[in-house]
């Protein structure tokens, strides 16, 4: 089998550039044929303009079968006296083919992806759970379509048994918060 070359990014800490990255595989996804496909196949049991049945089975879906996985470990630095720090940012297509995916990836542009193909505007959210770091993120999917004023969480990766569209961290866990819309 011949994959392709992944392209690593070094986690920088800059959350705008993260946003870009998670852009551009939303935007080349939405070029994929097969990844429509196999979002209207997902929802093809659903009655038509069901919002809540469309983000449950896209959810059900992606938490069985994307398993959450971590990012790689980069080199031993030892001027930093630690491993360095790598994110990965892959298109929909290889987050099915790989069957894994770490929060960015499956919360944010898978779940953007799916969204997007079933007519939903969309956002992201990135919360901190420190005062002073990001360090976690997933979709929201706007409802009504037309004109949002509701934004549903979509964030698979949650290690919650009963998680579903809806369900997020909140606070006292998290200390910051902020959204964009992709």
């Amino acid at each position: 089998m011949s994959t392709p070359r992944l392209d690593y990014y070094p986690a920088a800490g800059n959350i705008e550039d993260s946003i870009a990255l998670i852009r551009r595989s939303v935007e080349e996804s939405l070029k994929d044929g097969d990844v429509l496909v196999l979002t209207r196949q997902i929802v093809g049991d659903c009655p038509s303009r069901d919002d809540m049945c469309e983000m449950r089975a896209v959810f059900d879906w992606t938490r069985r079968n994307i398993r959450y996985t971590y990012d790689p470990v980069g080199m031993w630095n030892a001027r930093k006296r630690g491993f360095s720090q790598i994110d990965v940012f892959a298109t929909a297509r290889r987050i099915i083919e790989s069957r894994g995916a770490d929060c960015d990836e499956s919360g944010a542009t898978l779940m953007t992806v799916f969204g997007k193909f079933l007519g939903h505007p969309t956002a992201v959210r990135v919360v901190g759970f420190a005062p002073d770091s990001w360090d976690h993120i997933y979709t929201l999917w706007g409802a009504p379509r037309e004109n949002p004023t509701t934004w549903i969480p979509m964030d698979p990766t949650l290690p919650i048994p009963d998680a579903g569209p809806g369900i997020e961290p909140l606070p006292p866990y998290v200390k910051r918060s902020r959204d964009w819309l992709i």
